[in-house]
């Protein structure tokens, strides 16, 4: 029964992270509320677990851009390979800054702005920038993904060290970013997605090395959990993906703006008050 248990928590966390890791809504504000209503069962390997699942919400970046992230490896055309290659140059130059600074900043992050009031005020602010970025007449001049460059990515990539608060959103920042760059919706929800996913990575491989180093040991449950909760992940991560990259061709951004500040207000209300 133990057993059943601690398998289904993992299928409704991994769930929960692939959801909102790519929705402007925080995905470690939710996974911060669902670790309180219902606390993980291995507390000490809570830290990698929720790290390392998120791979999995990378993994799905890969698979579903494949076709654009990859055509080096096996198109004929030069034009369509260069393309391919300038876009990783791109995804680095917008990942690098927030991925040096988690690196760099994690263990103070994590003791003095880890707090649920943190997570509310972010959630809030980021919540309104969102409404008012969603409503300004922004001028579009990026189309296609091929039009990103440099000063494009630069900047979304300095905006993203935003995301370094807790309760921010790496991809509301990146998506924000995107879209005062002058992408269209379709394209901001795209890119975001792959400016963030380095950035994932990174920080579970530094999860990994820190807890390893610490000589902490995983069992051979621990691993079946983290392999469930990165399918789950991914999964999830795959569907949203595709759900809101074909939302914003239609809708903005603004319905969100407004969940995370109901979000916010109630998250303030069950940890402060």
């Amino acid at each position: 029964m133990h057993f059943i248990t601690d398998l289904l928590q993992t299928i409704v966390f991994g769930l929960v992270a692939g959801i909102t890791e790519w929705l402007p809504v925080s995905e470690g504000a939710h996974m911060l509320l669902l670790d309180t209503l219902w606390p993980f069962s291995y507390e000490s390997f809570y830290a990698l677990f929720h790290s390392l699942i998120r791979i999995g919400s990378a993994a799905a970046v890969l698979y579903l851009f494949h076709d654009k992230l990859f055509s080096f490896l096996n198109e004929k055309r030069s034009a369509k390979r260069r393309d391919s290659l300038r876009l990783w140059l791109y995804i680095g130059l917008a990942a690098l800054p927030l991925g040096f600074l988690s690196v760099i900043l994690a263990p103070s992050v994590k003791e003095w702005l880890n707090a649920p009031f943190v997570y509310s005020v972010a959630l809030i602010a980021f919540g309104i920038i969102l409404i008012l970025v969603s409503n300004a007449h922004l001028p579009v001049s990026i189309l296609h993904m091929e039009q990103i460059n440099v000063s494009v990515a630069i900047r979304i990539g300095l905006f993203l060290c935003l995301a370094i608060v807790p309760g921010t959103s790496m991809y509301a920042a990146a998506l924000i970013a995107a879209l005062l760059a002058g992408c269209t919706k379709s394209v901001a929800a795209r890119f975001s997605a792959m400016a963030g996913m380095p950035v994932l990575i990174v920080n579970a491989i530094g999860t990994l090395n820190m807890y390893i180093y610490n000589g902490s040991a995983i069992s051979l449950f621990q691993v079946l959990i983290l392999i469930v909760g990165c399918c789950m992940a991914f999964l999830a991560s795959v569907f949203t993906l595709k759900w809101f990259a074909r939302f914003m061709e239609n809708y903005s951004a603004k319905s969100f703006g407004w969940y995370r500040i109901v979000f916010g207000i109630l998250l303030f209300a069950a940890f402060i008050l």
